[in-house]
């Protein structure tokens, strides 16, 4: 499979993006060249017949979804249609490779190996940031910061001998340039809030389980236990609320499946120390909440004013100081209505794909595979549809990659079943209808009863 190098590479540069702290390939443009290496190797392997021109039923409402940014732009914000235009191909690009490049479960293990190995390697770099000793940031006409060599304890070691106009924080330092915010671990580029550290690489956890189940023996069992065990440590360090929520939905999923409600003990069990361990509390967790609390108020105002179309795509920070931190309530508030139901519509058919799956194919036999990782992906994608209510992921390529995955299992299946189809009739277009009246009428009426109390 000619394409699947390429989709590994462009993983790669989207979740550790090396050309934002190796100083020779700032100005070499890798995601070009490894765009167009995909390219060349899908066109190589539809020639050769190893895919067919398959289409994932994804591709039509990720389609519609990208186009109704563009027409809210369109009619809204005409003067940022171009940048908006790049960042959507950027998108919808990497989701197509993905979905359609890899269509056997061969492949498909092989892009679950990679991100497995791309979460390992997030939560090493956020072990060492979280062990590491701390040094003064200094801040200086730009919201990126440096370490200015100088280590400290408390940010008033920083402040002594400062630099004319600068601000000062005392933070862990990290590998790459990277360094602590709030003493929450994170990375680079598009992965630099915590939350969002933790979601990326909690969600990983799932396919190790599926990669067990494949080949359950001891050795690979304590493998994969080690590999938990540090992406648990680095959620520590992330002290994010929104990646323990996530990694007990993923958890809890699993496990309720295979041991019924047993699984929410033995979830529990595992839960506990993250809980008791990660996480903030005190001034700075109310703080946070108070501000997801206002953005979201924002949001369900633009929504209110804007039904239609929305504020326009990319335009929620014109009308609030900070973005919504919640992708359901950013897609309403800045694509209206309609694009809220495209954005549950997105999740709605990944999730039946898996539901369908798991029916259809038994946990033992020649589908075992199908069965096993439809299990794992329902679990991840259950984990990432409570990720993402509380951070603003609509247009992440982390967050199409999945959708890329969970076209490609599709895929995958469809090659080695013809007759599986996930078809949306009337009955799913009302259903996703109504959970779209209802995540609206939620956060509207908690928004106006919380900013009402305040």
């Amino acid at each position: 499979m000619f394409s699947i190098p390429g989709i590994l590479g462009l993983l790669f540069l989207t979740f550790i993006r090396p050309q934002a702290f190796v100083v020779e390939l700032a100005n070499v443009p890798l995601v070009h060249v490894v765009y167009l290496m995909t390219l060349i190797g899908f066109a190589l392997d539809l020639r050769l017949r190893i895919i067919q021109p398959r289409a994932t039923p994804l591709l039509v409402w990720g389609g519609a979804y990208m186009g109704w940014c563009v027409v809210t732009d369109a009619l809204r914000a005409p003067q940022v249609l171009a940048p908006a235009l790049a960042l959507l191909f950027v998108c919808f690009a990497l989701f197509f490779v993905t979905a359609h490049g890899v269509q056997s479960f061969r492949g498909f293990r092989v892009t679950s190996i990679q991100l497995i190995l791309l979460a390992l390697f997030l939560s090493g770099a956020g072990i060492y940031q979280g062990l590491a000793a701390q040094g003064c940031i200094e801040y200086k006409g730009s919201p990126q910061g440096v370490f200015d060599k100088r280590p400290c304890d408390t940010v008033a070691d920083c402040q002594q001998d400062p630099e004319p106009g600068a601000a000062y924080m005392c933070e862990h330092i990290g590998l790459a340039g990277t360094y602590s915010v709030a003493g929450r671990v994170r990375w680079l580029g598009i992965i630099q809030d915590p939350n969002e550290l933790a979601m990326c690489v909690v969600i990983c956890i799932p396919l190790l389980i599926g990669l067990w189940l494949l080949r359950p023996t001891a050795a690979r069992g304590a493998l994969y236990l080690v590999c938990g065990l540090i992406i648990a440590w680095c959620l520590v360090y992330t002290k994010s609320r929104g990646g323990q929520l996530v990694f007990l939905t993923a958890l809890g999923i699993y496990f309720v499946r295979r041991f019924g409600l047993r699984g929410l003990l033995l979830c529990a069990v595992i839960g506990a120390p993250i809980l008791l361990l990660g996480g903030r509390s005190g001034d700075e967790a109310e703080q946070s909440k108070m501000e997801r609390i206002e953005a979201l108020y924002v949001a369900m105002t633009l929504t209110s004013a804007y039904p239609l179309t929305g504020c326009g795509y990319m335009q929620f920070t014109q009308h609030h100081e900070i973005t919504a931190h919640n992708s359901y309530a950013l897609a309403a508030a800045e694509l209206g209505i309609p694009g809220l139901y495209l954005f549950i519509m997105l999740f709605y058919v990944s999730m039946k794909t898996f539901v369908l799956a798991t029916r259809r194919y038994l946990p033992q036999g020649p589908a075992r595979v199908a069965h096993v990782w439809a299990g794992a992906l329902l679990a991840a994608q259950s984990g990432l549809m409570i990720g993402i209510f509380f951070l603003s992921f609509n247009t992440s390529p982390i967050l199409w990659t999945f959708f890329g995955v969970c076209g490609s299992y599709y895929l995958a299946v469809r090659r080695h079943d013809p007759r599986f189809e996930v078809k949306i009739g009337l009955i799913d277009v009302v259903a996703v209808a109504v959970m779209t009246s209802g995540m609206f009428g939620f956060m509207y009426t908690y928004s106006r009863l919380k900013m009402g109390g305040h």
